[in-house]
């Protein structure tokens, strides 16, 4: 059984991957579409180019003791570059930089968890979720700078992603 979801995982993340690289407009000169244009850069140049945080466990993280990048949404990248015969190269960024590279081609796929919403939600095309998040807060016992309740949070500011230590 979990064979069959994996697989049924893969299929649906190449087809949406694949799906993500245009749009189904014409362009101006043939017949061909933008995603299909795309997909033949992609193929002629033989690398996929994947954006990725590499700092969010369990999906992208570096392995303590090798350093090695893995993670769930890593190995299945890895996986829809080995089933599509492509090498793969990882460039790890934050999600604005990510959305902003996928926009302007300098990468072909940004696997990281991205909801589907506001601005960018029509620009971009998205795979069936395949994880559901949910947001917490953290603060530390001893300075918790009066946050006792959510609403306490109310004109606050907040930052979230973990930098990797160099």
């Amino acid at each position: 059984m979990l064979k069959k979801m994996v697989s049924f995982g893969v299929i649906t993340f190449v087809s949406m991957t694949l799906v993500a690289c245009g749009s189904n407009e014409p362009t101006a000169d043939s017949s061909a579409t933008k995603s299909d244009t795309v997909w033949s850069e992609i193929e002629e140049r033989g690398t996929l180019n994947v954006a990725t945080s590499g700092t969010l466990y369990p999906s992208s993280f570096h392995e303590s003791e090798t350093d090695d990048l893995t993670g769930y949404e890593v190995e299945v990248i890895r996986e829809v570059a080995d089933r599509l015969d492509l090498d793969i190269e990882f460039t790890e960024m934050s999600v604005d930089g990510m959305l902003t590279s996928v926009n302007s081609s300098t990468i072909d796929i940004a696997a990281m968890g991205i909801d589907r919403d506001g601005e960018n939600a029509e620009k971009f095309n998205y795979t069936i979720p395949y994880k559901y998040s949910f947001g917490a807060m953290v603060v530390r016992e001893s300075d918790n700078s009066g946050i006792e309740t959510l609403e306490d949070l109310k004109d606050k500011k907040a930052a979230g992603q973990l930098q990797r230590a160099t």
